[in-house]
């Protein structure tokens, strides 16, 4: 095996990893209520937040979970069972329109799944594609990214500033932190595999018509000689 199949391979590994992350994410509470992208512990229990809404785990061992949607509203939730949280009118809107952008993580997930399932089939245009998906969802991953940690770094801050209430990142935020690794090392990986077998196919091609060219005119010239004779 060569250099360059050995460093598609490892960049195919990448592309699968980041795909399994964001798998991760995207199944994240209320989906799986263990995975979270943020924990808040109070005293009357404690919420997980995650790509598709939130779920809360009462004292008394009961769970309560909302249904499967786009956007909620976390810093409305948390200050039900603690009412010193004081989080602003702003901070508010901007943690509630920011979870709307948490259904990238899925998107991440397909874009890399599909680069993955190209980047299987070793041809020059497949890998490029490949490579395009895994850019993308490069890029797509670290808005989501972004997003997360400033949506979810508001319920953060404002929890911990209670006296009742403590905050955590959870598993699901820091698989996207390894997804938009992965996806970076990835991209960079594929796309130098895909031109490295561009000019190797070129070369190949000069070597067969300059060959070609030759044995062209070791036949011309056994022509003439016979002819000759």
């Amino acid at each position: 095996m060569g250099v360059g199949a050995f460093f598609h391979h490892i960049g195919t590994f990448f592309l699968f990893a980041a795909t399994i992350l964001l798998l991760i994410a995207s199944i994240s509470s209320p989906v799986i209520d263990g995975i979270s992208i943020l924990r808040v512990d109070q005293n009357a229990g404690y919420y997980t937040f995650g790509s598709w809404g939130w779920c809360f785990h009462n004292n008394g061992g009961d769970t309560e979970c909302s249904r499967k949607m786009i956007g909620y509203n976390p810093a409305d939730l948390i200050r039900k069972n603690d009412r010193d949280i004081d989080v602003s009118g702003a901070g508010e809107n901007t943690s509630k329109a920011l979870t709307r952008v948490m259904v990238l993580h899925a998107v991440g997930c397909v874009l890399s799944f599909i680069g993955f399932i190209l980047a299987i089939g070793r041809g020059t245009a497949t890998n490029f594609l490949s490579s395009l998906l895994s850019g993308v969802a490069f890029v797509v991953t670290i808005i989501v990214l972004a997003t997360d940690f400033a949506g979810m770094a508001i319920i953060h801050h404002d929890a911990n500033d209670s006296n009742n209430s403590s905050a955590s990142y959870g598993s699901a935020i820091w698989c996207v932190v390894g997804a938009a690794i992965a996806l970076f090392f990835a991209t960079i990986l594929l796309f130098l595999t895909c031109c490295a077998g561009r000019r190797k196919n070129k070369h190949s091609d000069t070597e067969n018509k300059v060959e070609a060219a030759r044995a062209s005119r070791r036949f011309n010239f056994g022509r003439k000689k016979a002819a000759a004779v």
